[in-house]
């Protein structure tokens, strides 16, 4: 157990060097992939400090697993007269220059092998070095190297503490001031959740972020660490503490009316006692599963929104206006509402049962000077929009639940509409983050600015979706559409953006969160090792007495099944209630669209891949504790005891 996070650290290291890639290939490089064209020692400066964290985090715990069954050890060398610094520094010295070894060879270890795939694939050839692929090797070396030492020095400091001295705890009638201090409640989350709640605050006061001035600029980065560095932290501490109070309670539940000596009996009671870094299993479990969570409600709530407005697109258009300045079909070039359409050709449009037309009117803007707190030159100009204003339900015969999943409300502008200028008025709109079939705003809001609006386009989309084109055109075409416009600007839309409508599943789940869900199942497994060997003497009275081998493999099993079971249960809250307030917070419009939105995104996510994901890592962790109490197994509980003696188990 104490070379697991040397292991961690060899393993990411051969994944991280795979991912930056070959050092004799022009197209190296992690950010590359992610977005072309960037620079990767950018985005590992950007994000070192979250990394080194994420990293310290995993290889502390895994450490203080290992050293919470060697405080005997440690009480011996201070016995021996080193002091409490000697003993940490010499660990964290052993420690860095470990990582130092471990990382660079993983990392030259994974940079060949992709070196040696490509080449093998026939996809590059030698070129000139690659220093950039280098300098992000270095990075990430460097990166790890601090982690792993931060990580160990922790570790150590915790096993190390006064509390901590004696493998019997505190001297009965004492109370240390370090014991004292553990009792109080720490006050860095309230300061943390303060801190977050007036930086997130300030950037939603209305017409702030359009500012470019430094103080905004400062307020905005203070609002993203505390919305996704801070505001997670403390959700996972307070999520750790209540998931260790859940699990105490489930304890005492599942030995109520246990039979003494059987393997519940003997679970619920390892579940009430107390466990060196139960809260640290279920934060990271919580913390993965969290993560996932919100990431599947959050994407599959926008690859829905891609696919509902790739459906909402128009098969063609007919208006008084035209879109595409086409020479051949000379349309109304005003400002201000456009002059409606002929109503019988609309009413004979509208009797096709084999097309579906929708009316709308369209509302063509002005130039503006750009507004001042947008932060532009003094000659910069808000050029004018041609804009549809359509009603949000509209729509939904089309592609239901129609212009609600755009977020269009009274006041939004859809497609990137921020601002309409007209008539020397200049109104701001709320503009979501979500894919639009079209540049709109809301009929009914525009009809109360600008006033009544006639019918001067409209969409037409074909009744049978398998219908071929030509059959479209020669049903439109058949109606006698006068002088109006007919056009289909939107036939290129599905190029940009059908692969974005795809919905993320199991494979997606597995594939990328996954390998941090057994990264978590680790810690799950490291918590149980030591745990264990902290109850050798008490396994070893067991076996003794008569209880049977396997009942203390089901006991394993059930204690190590149950910690990632509540881990799971409170990350999935958390990451969905979290991911539904991200993308809410991401849209527009007033709080019923955002609601109504918000359920979309929970309709979306992938909630059976999910559920399955959870089920595996809690099979996993229960198995993997149980063969742990295997390799125990195979000595006497004789043997066990002297163990245990020299371990200065008590």
């Amino acid at each position: 157990m104490r070379h697991l996070s040397w292991i961690a650290v060899g393993v990411v290291a051969t994944l991280w060097g795979w991912a930056i890639g070959p050092v004799w290939d022009e197209s190296a490089g992690i950010y590359n992939a992610i977005l072309p064209g960037s620079v990767s020692v950018v985005f590992l400066t950007i994000y070192a400090p979250l990394l080194i964290a994420l990293g310290a985090a995993v290889t502390g715990t895994l450490d203080a697993a290992h050293l919470a069954t060697r405080r005997a050890e440690l009480t011996a060398l201070h016995a021996l007269g080193q002091t409490r610094s000697s003993i940490v520094a010499g660990m964290v010295r052993r420690s860095a220059a470990r990582a130092a070894i471990v990382a660079g060879a993983s990392l030259v270890l994974g940079g060949a092998a992709a070196q040696v795939r490509l080449a093998a694939l026939g996809w590059t050839s030698r070129v000139n070095l690659d220093w950039g692929a280098v300098g992000e090797l270095v990075a990430a070396w460097f990166m790890l190297v601090v982690a792993a030492t931060l990580g160990t020095w922790w570790a150590t400091v915790w096993a190390t503490r006064a509390e901590s001295a004696s493998p019997t705890g505190p001297t009965p009638g004492t109370m240390p001031r370090d014991v004292a201090d553990s009792k109080r409640r720490p006050r860095w989350p309230w300061i943390a959740l303060t801190f977050a709640v007036v930086t997130i605050g300030t950037m939603l006061v209305p017409g702030i972020t359009d500012s470019t001035s430094g103080l905004v600029i400062a307020l905005g980065i203070a609002a993203s660490l505390s919305l996704y560095l801070l505001i997670p932290v403390v959700l996972v501490y307070w999520g750790s503490g209540l998931g260790n109070r859940i699990i105490r309670r489930l304890g005492r539940a599942l030995g109520g009316d246990g039979a003494t000596g059987s393997a519940r009996s003997l679970a619920a009671d390892a579940l009430v006692r107390p466990a060196p870094l139960r809260v640290a299993a279920i934060g990271a479990v919580g913390l993965v599963v969290g993560v996932t969570a919100g990431a599947g409600v959050m994407l599959n709530g926008q690859s829905a929104r891609n696919a509902l407005a790739y459906d909402m697109m128009p098969d063609a258009e007919v208006s008084t206006v035209d879109f595409l300045d086409d020479p051949s079909q000379p349309g109304w070039t005003g400002t201000g509402w456009a002059p409606a359409l002929d109503e019988d050709m609309i009413t004979s449009l509208e009797s096709d049962n084999r097309l579906v037309v929708v009316r709308t009117s369209v509302l063509r803007t002005e130039e503006t000077p750009a507004p001042a707190d947008w932060g532009l030159g003094e000659n910069d100009m808000q050029a004018g929009e041609t804009l549809i204003a359509i009603e949000p339900d509209a729509l939904d015969e089309v592609a239901p639940p129609g212009l609600r999943v755009t977020y269009l409300d009274y006041g939004v502008g859809i497609g990137g509409v921020t601002l309409v200028a007209l008539d020397g008025t200049v109104t701001e709109l709320d503009s979501p983050s979500a894919t639009a079939p079209f540049l709109a705003v809301d009929r009914a809001w525009a009809e109360d600015q600008f006033g009544a609006a006639a019918d001067s386009m409209l969409l037409i989309y074909a009744a049978d979706p398998s219908m071929s084109g030509d059959d479209f055109e020669a049903a439109l075409l058949s109606h006698d559409l006068g002088d109006a416009v007919v056009s289909t600007p939107y036939s290129d839309f599905g190029s940009a953006y059908s692969a974005d409508g795809v919905p993320i599943g199991l494979r997606d789940l597995t594939q990328y969160g996954g390998p941090f869900l057994l990264v978590a199942v680790g810690i799950v497994i490291a918590l149980s090792a030591a745990t264990q060997r902290l109850r050798a003497r008490e396994h070893a009275t067991l076996v003794a007495l008569g209880v049977q081998s396997g009942t203390l493999r089901t006991a394993a099993a059930i204690e190590a099944g149950t910690v990632t079971a509540v881990g799971a249960a409170l990350g999935l809250v958390a990451g969905t209630v979290l991911g539904t307030f991200l993308s809410a917070l991401n849209g527009a419009g007033g709080l019923g669209i955002r609601l109504w939105n918000a359920g979309f995104d929970l309709a979306q996510a992938p909630w059976g891949a999910l559920l399955a994901l959870v089920v595996a890592s809690v099979a996993l962790a229960a198995g993997l504790a149980a063969l742990i109490r295997v390799r125990g197994e195979s000595r006497t509980p004789a043997e066990q005891l002297r163990e245990a003696d020299k371990a200065g188990v008590r």
